[in-house]
C-alpha cells in the first residue's frame, strides 16, 4: 500500500487513477444525461454521495444514477451540451462561468461574500437565499424548468461539529484553514503564507489526508453535512410546484483506497471514475401539479447579492 506524499507516490497515484478509471468505464456506461429524465425541479447537492444519502433516508425512496462527471466541471461540460431555453439555472457553484451566456433561459448566480466561508450562520444564510430565490423564480416563470445547485455538502463543512474540530486543530496542531475568498478566511491568508506554518488546508479533507484526523471522523462529519443538505433539499422539493428530483453532480472520496494499487484518495477530481464519485442519488418527489414547460428567448445572466427577503414578502411568501 502506498500512502507517502512524495514525487514517487504522486506518479504511482496518477497511474492508479488512470487504471481505476479504465476499470470503472469498462463496467459502466457514459452516464445519465439529466435532461433525458422527467422533472420540473432538479435540486443538486454538490458532492453528495449516494451511499451516504441512502444511509440516512428512506431506502425505498432513494435510487441512483451514474453521473457524467467526477467533478462539477465535468458534470457541466457533459450535460449542458445544447441550448436549454426552457430551463433556469440558479447556482452557488462557480463552474457555471464555463457555460455559454445564452445556453439557459436565465442563469441566476448567487455568489455571496461568504460563499467559501467557514462561518456556520453565513453559509446557512446562503442556503436560505438560494431557497427563496428558487421560490421567486418559479413564481415569476411558471413555464420553465428549474435547476437549483447548492454547495452543501461540499466542503468547507458547516456543522457545529466541523466548526469545533477546526478550532481544536488550529489550537492544538497549529493548522490554518484558508478560504479562497474574503470573510473570516481572509484574516488567515497572511498566516498561511508564512513558511514556518506549512499546515494550511482549505477544509477538513486536507487535515484527514495529512493524518490529523481519522477517515472515520471525517466520514461522520461529512455524513452530517449530507443530512443537512438533504433536509434542505427535501423541504424545497415539497415547497415548489411540479415534480422535483434531488441528485448530485458528483460524490466525494473520503480516504478510500482505489484499485488496483490501493492508493488513498480524498475530495473529487476530473477523470477519477469510481462509484464514490460517479454514483449519485436520484430521489423523486412526484406531483400531480406539473408545469407546462415552454422555451423562450434567453434573458441576460443575473447576479444576485441583494436582499431577497423583501422581494419574497412582496410576492406573499412566508419567511
Amino acid at each position: 500500500m502506498v500512502d507517502n506524499l512524495n514525487p514517487l507516490f504522486n506518479r504511482v497515484r496518477k497511474v492508479n487513477r488512470n487504471l481505476n478509471s479504465l476499470i470503472f468505464s469498462w463496467n459502466h456506461d457514459y452516464g445519465t444525461n439529466i435532461f433525458s429524465k422527467d422533472w420540473d425541479n432538479l435540486i443538486i447537492l454538490d458532492s453528495c454521495r449516494y451511499d451516504t444519502l441512502k444511509s440516512i433516508t428512506n431506502k425505498n425512496k432513494s435510487s441512483s444514477i451514474i453521473s457524467r462527471g467526477s467533478s462539477s466541471y465535468e458534470f457541466v461540460k457533459n450535460n449542458f451540451e445544447k441550448q436549454l431555453h426552457d430551463t433556469i439555472y440558479i447556482t452557488t457553484n462557480p463552474h457555471i462561468e464555463k457555460i455559454e451566456k445564452n445556453e439557459f433561459f436565465i442563469i441566476k448566480k448567487i455568489y455571496d461574500e461568504y460563499e467559501d466561508s467557514f462561518n456556520i450562520n453565513e453559509r446557512r444564510t446562503m442556503l436560505d437565499n438560494l431557497r427563496k430565490e428558487s421560490q421567486r423564480m418559479v413564481h415569476e416563470n411558471p413555464n420553465k424548468k428549474l435547476i437549483i445547485h447548492s454547495m452543501i455538502p461540499h466542503a468547507p463543512y458547516i456543522s457545529s461539529e466541523a466548526e469545533n474540530l477546526r478550532k481544536k486543530l488550529s489550537e492544538e496542531k497549529n493548522i490554518t484553514f484558508v478560504n479562497s475568498k474574503g470573510g473570516r478566511g481572509a484574516n488567515t491568508q497572511e498566516k498561511a503564507k508564512n513558511k514556518t506554518n506549512p499546515n494550511k488546508f482549505y477544509s477538513l479533507l486536507g487535515a484527514a489526508k495529512n493524518g490529523y484526523i481519522s477517515d472515520n471522523r471525517l466520514y461522520e462529519i461529512y455524513k452530517q453535512e449530507v443530512k443537512t443538505g438533504f433536509n434542505w433539499g427535501e423541504k424545497l422539493a415539497n415547497e415548489l410546484d411540479g415534480k422535483s428530483i434531488i441528485t448530485a453532480d458528483h460524490g466525494e472520496l473520503l480516504g478510500e483506497r482505489l484499485l488496483p494499487l490501493l492508493a488513498k484518495e480524498y475530495g473529487h477530481h476530473c477523470n477519477i471514475y469510481c462509484e464514490e464519485l460517479r454514483k449519485v442519488p436520484w430521489v423523486v418527489y412526484p406531483s400531480d401539479n406539473r408545469r407546462n414547460i415552454i422555451a423562450s428567448e434567453p434573458v441576460d445572466t443575473q447576479h444576485t447579492q441583494t436582499n431577497i427577503e423583501e422581494n419574497l414578502k412582496a410576492l406573499g411568501y412566508k419567511n
